[in-house]
């Protein structure tokens, strides 16, 4: 080892180092600093935007929340409650269409009911009518007896008006056992 000049091989690799220091790995820094820059820059970009949309969203909402005010937005409210009490009615009480069916079903044809009275907290109901003679408000009274739920029928008033026809009223008193769920005709 006697030729080599070891202060030459130093100063040939500080010659190649300053050569380098343009080489790949500079260029991946610069390059992967331009990215984050971008990066950076799209993102406070895309902020931007967005936190402009949601204004205008915000906007939207407080017209529109603005425009639901006043007699119609109440009048549809009111309505709307009153349709709640409705159904809630309808679900714990007896459906009237069923019952004046079944009050139909069992009154004769030659008799004419003229009243309707129905008492929730009795479990009675009151029937008045007319009819011809008497022997039709006695079959009236047994068609009556036979509706179900029935368990006594009583006659409150029976009578001749001026035209000569019976005028009747009965009270039908309904089952305790039926009592909660369905009203008698």
């Amino acid at each position: 080892m006697a030729g080599i000049n070891l202060s030459q091989s130093l100063q040939e690799k500080q010659a190649q180092a300053r050569g380098r220091f343009f080489g790949l790995s500079f260029f991946l820094i610069i390059g992967g600093f331009v990215f984050l820059l971008g990066v950076f820059g799209g993102t406070r970009w895309y902020v931007a935007s967005l936190e402009k949309k949601m204004q205008a969203l915000e906007q939207s909402i407080a017209e529109k929340t603005a425009s639901l005010r006043g007699k119609e937005v109440n009048r549809v409210a009111d309505f709307v409650r009153r349709m709640g009490i409705i159904k809630e009615h309808l679900r714990t009480e007896p459906d009237p269409v069923a019952t004046f069916r079944q009050l139909e079903m069992y009154t004769l044809p030659t008799v004419r009911l003229t009243a309707y009275k129905y008492d929730r907290t009795a479990q009675v109901t009151t029937l008045g009518g007319e009819a011809n003679t008497l022997k039709e408000v006695a079959q009236q009274m047994l068609a009556f007896k036979n509706i179900e739920g029935t368990e006594r029928i009583t006659v409150e008033r029976i009578e001749y008006d001026e035209a000569g026809k019976v005028v009747f009223s009965f009270v039908l008193t309904q089952s305790q056992s039926l009592a909660k769920g369905v009203a008698l005709p």
